[in-house]
């Protein structure tokens, strides 16, 4: 009978080690209620993580969630589940299969490295300069190769020379339909 309790005792204080290491997961907020979700989340104890990333358009800075729609919480599974699920601005934690993967620490610790004192991850644009060759990756022209003529405008767009039926074409392409060929 001792025996029995000092196993029953063992297995729950093993299971009281376990439940108390924390893990990253990702969790589902309302649409553009991510800053709302994260500050209801921090109210309620959880250490959570929202991304953001500062896009430079128009000479003005936009400070958008890096992840629209999702955020990130150091929990303990199952027990936080319901105080996570039940935060005004969340809608449920990422499943699959009815299991929420975990996030590695290493993610995160990258993420929050990239960021400047402000939290704010700054995007920085890739390097298209004048007389790169390029491939066309999708829509109407896919696989076509050019030559940049201009680097990106405002809106994202590069003025680029296609070489069709021997003559040199000027097209404006966004860039992130363009890889280097």
């Amino acid at each position: 009978m001792i025996e029995t309790l000092q196993h029953t005792s063992l297995a729950r204080e093993a299971r009281a080690g376990v439940e108390s290491e924390t893990s990253w997961y990702v969790v589902l907020v309302k649409p553009r209620r991510e800053d709302f979700a994260h500050q209801q989340l921090v109210q309620r104890g959880v250490s959570a993580y929202l991304p953001r990333l500062g896009l430079q358009r128009q000479g003005e800075t936009h400070i958008r969630p890096m992840f629209p729609g999702y955020l990130f919480a150091s929990l303990v599974l199952p027990r936080d589940a319901a105080r996570v699920s039940w935060t005004p601005g969340v809608r449920r934690l990422v499943t699959f299969d009815g299991e929420a993967p975990t996030v590695p620490d290493a993610a995160i610790t990258f993420l929050r490295e990239q960021a400047g004192p402000d939290g704010i991850i700054v995007a920085r644009p890739r390097p298209l300069p004048p007389g790169r060759r390029v491939r066309i990756t999708s829509g109407p022209l896919a696989g076509l190769v050019g030559i940049i003529e201009n680097p990106p405008d405002a809106r994202g767009r590069v003025s680029v020379l296609l070489d069709l039926l021997r003559q040199q074409t000027r097209v404006s392409v966004e860039a992130s339909l363009l890889e280097d060929a």
